[in-house]
């Protein structure tokens, strides 16, 4: 197992720290990149020239999570992704800190019509503080071309350090620059010559559950009664009616589920409270 110094922190270079003390006010005369995988928390040397996607799915229900929850929360998954970033920047400097989001691109996952369509990408990247998405009229026509055609928003307003994005198409952007303005301490006395974290979460594929707390049609349904499922129908425009019959007073329960999800039971078929009625793969060949 990697040392945990390895898998979470970033140093700087020797070269650029060997330089940092001939030019003016100590800044490094180069910048040096490093590559990071997997869960992320990256120091950054902010010298004085100086280091995210959504909750959960990213999908664009975000508007509803950027409204519901003034924090992002914790990263809890492990999934397989890099960022790179420069070891150190100039304050006041726009610089690109890159989330590549690699998976197989011959998977489909289940899209809110029950179809198999290809997988969405997202992103949420959380900055040090005074730390902020860069302005349009900052970013060089490379980093324009980067890009693309991505649109980037703040996770709140009060919160510009937090950026998200997606959903977005894996196929055409599972590489994500987006484009960051470093604080200038000449202007703000609050930013300080320091190394700073950066944590960075990515996902691949739809959610759950939406941030509302209802489920997506990407998920498992358990049935909300025990007994007897007397009745399963199909309905025009996909999805299921499930009724649940109580063997003893014959009280009735209508499970509705969304298209999508695979049938596990039959009519006829005893279950109990829990049981899981529908199952879903995300991702499927």
């Amino acid at each position: 197992m990697k040392d945990e110094a390895e898998m979470t922190g970033m140093e700087l270079d020797p070269i650029a720290s060997g330089m940092s003390s001939f030019g003016p006010f100590g800044l490094p005369s180069v910048l040096g990149v490093k590559s990071i995988r997997g869960f992320s928390r990256l120091s950054v040397l902010f010298r004085s020239c100086p280091h995210f996607h959504a909750p959960s799915n990213c999908n664009r229900k975000t508007g509803s999570a950027l409204e519901s929850y003034e924090e992002p929360g914790f990263f809890i998954f492990l999934f397989y992704y890099d960022i790179e970033v420069p070891q150190a920047v100039l304050p006041d400097t726009v610089f690109e800190a890159v989330v590549r989001i690699p998976y197989d691109m011959q998977l489909k996952q289940v899209l809110a019509n029950g179809k198999k369509g290809a997988l969405n990408v997202g992103a949420v990247l959380i900055l040090p503080e005074r730390f902020e998405l860069a302005p349009p009229d900052r970013i060089s026509p490379e980093m324009k071309e980067k890009i693309s055609n991505l649109s980037f928003q703040n996770y709140r307003p009060t919160k510009k350090n937090i950026l998200v994005i997606g959903p977005v198409p894996g196929k055409k952007y599972s590489e994500i620059t987006f484009p960051i303005l470093s604080p200038d301490p000449a202007s703000n006395k609050d930013v300080h010559i320091l190394k700073y974290p950066i944590y960075v979460g990515g996902n691949r594929g739809r959610g759950q559950i939406y941030p509302d707390g209802n489920k997506s049609n990407n998920t498992v349904y358990n049935a909300t009664a025990a007994g007897i499922v007397s009745k399963i129908i199909r309905k025009e425009k996909g999805g299921y009616e499930i009724t649940i019959t109580d063997a003893l007073d014959g009280h009735q329960v209508v499970d509705i589920i969304p298209p999508g999800p695979e049938l596990l039971v039959s009519e006829g078929e005893s279950i109990k409270l829990d049981q899981p009625l529908f199952l879903l793969i995300t991702y499927i060949y």
